[in-house]
């Protein structure tokens, strides 16, 4: 394997990173908006298409997010270039501090968010860790992200891309069957909070995220090995998920797939690993272009500042309105949290990497 240790980070993978989180912030805001205001979500506004394994509570609902993939892909050129000065064990120490590290900030920002929302009285963490557990809490994706990087870089660090390409197309369809045919049928008699919550059940499990992590680690071994995959990504990934929007359009779902894609597992694991390919394919393409992006890969720079910034900036903001704002308001609000948080991580992104030229 020939491994370019120059290249410290790639364009692509900062754009497809930001345009996530671009694509991130405006959903937040108006769930949490349309929720606190009184509103109804989760209606599809037409006829449904009747599918199999349709659940968006535990244990099928999920939130596989594409930055589980961005977090493989990130992962593999990390260990890629540790891997020619450091030991397996000094690795294992870096990694379980620098994504363990994720949790204990999920725990911080959730006392301040907890804290936000509980009008100044400090939540007390006894009461919260079950909470947390469950998975039910605003840095839910952030731990996952920090739990299943843990438990995938062996495999990262250790096997080929064919490998985990190999061991995600099993393990998938496996968490799905255990999940509908074990874990659904017995769920009412399990209890609330335990060791399957973070492994299995909650949106952001280990083995739910693993294969997702697992197929961007694959693609980042073949960017580091010097393979030029776009034009296949582009078409594997791009049939995949536009035939995922547009069949189910044509047969009547009330776009209710669209939802199923994000939020219930055997419909997410699909929709997120295609959607992920196609888009670093295309990112892959631009850059190949000449095409900078320096607007998204602001964004991509600070994941962490933007995640908790929008929401703590937005629910301050949402509470100070007295909890309760028009569509109109709270579109006006979406612009504002993106324009600040896109400041914010622009200057941060500025004093830390070095002006945008050399991104």
């Amino acid at each position: 394997m020939t491994i370019n240790f120059s290249m410290k980070r790639l364009s692509s993978l900062d754009a497809m990173r930001g345009m996530s989180i671009l694509a991130m912030i405006p959903v937040h805001m108006l769930l949490f908006g349309l929720l606190w205001s009184g509103g109804e979500w989760g209606t599809t506004g037409g006829t449904s298409l009747e599918l199999s394994v349709v659940s968006f509570d535990k244990p099928l609902g999920t939130g596989l997010i594409i930055f589980f993939f961005v977090s493989g892909m990130s992962l593999a050129l990390s260990l890629a270039r540790r891997r020619e000065r450091q030991s397996f064990s000094a690795i294992g120490r870096h990694v379980i501090f620098r994504y363990g590290g994720y949790a204990i900030v999920g725990i911080i920002f959730e006392l301040i968010m907890w804290f936000i929302l509980g009008g100044g009285e400090l939540p007390n963490l006894i009461t919260l860790l079950p909470v947390i557990i469950a998975g039910a809490t605003f840095s839910g994706p952030i731990i996952g992200i920090g739990l299943t990087a843990i438990v995938a870089f062996p495999f990262i660090l250790k096997l080929s891309w064919e490998k985990l390409v190999a061991i995600s197309i099993v393990l998938a369809p496996t968490v799905g069957l255990v999940l509908y045919y074990v874990l659904l049928p017995r769920f009412s008699s399990l209890p609330e909070v335990s060791l399957l919550n973070p492994l299995i059940i909650e949106g952001w499990s280990i083995l739910k995220s693993l294969p997702t992590m697992l197929i961007g680690a694959a693609i980042g071994k073949l960017v580091l090995d010097g393979r030029d995959v776009k034009k296949i990504l582009l078409l594997l990934g791009g049939v995949v998920t536009i035939g995922y929007m547009v069949i189910p359009t044509l047969l009547g779902s009330g776009m209710l797939h669209i939802v199923l894609a994000m939020w219930t597992y055997p419909h997410a694991i699909l929709f997120t690993i295609f959607s992920s390919l196609f888009m670093f394919g295309m990112f892959r393409a631009l850059e190949a272009r000449g095409i900078k992006l320096t607007p998204l890969k602001t964004f991509g720079r600070s994941p962490l500042l933007v995640y908790y910034g929008h929401f703590i900036i937005f629910l301050t903001l949402f509470m100070l309105l007295g909890g309760n704002v028009s569509t109109g308001v709270l579109g006006g609000l979406i612009v504002f949290v993106i324009a600040v948080v896109w400041i914010l991580s622009y200057i941060y992104s500025k004093w830390r990497f070095g002006p945008p030229s050399e991104w």
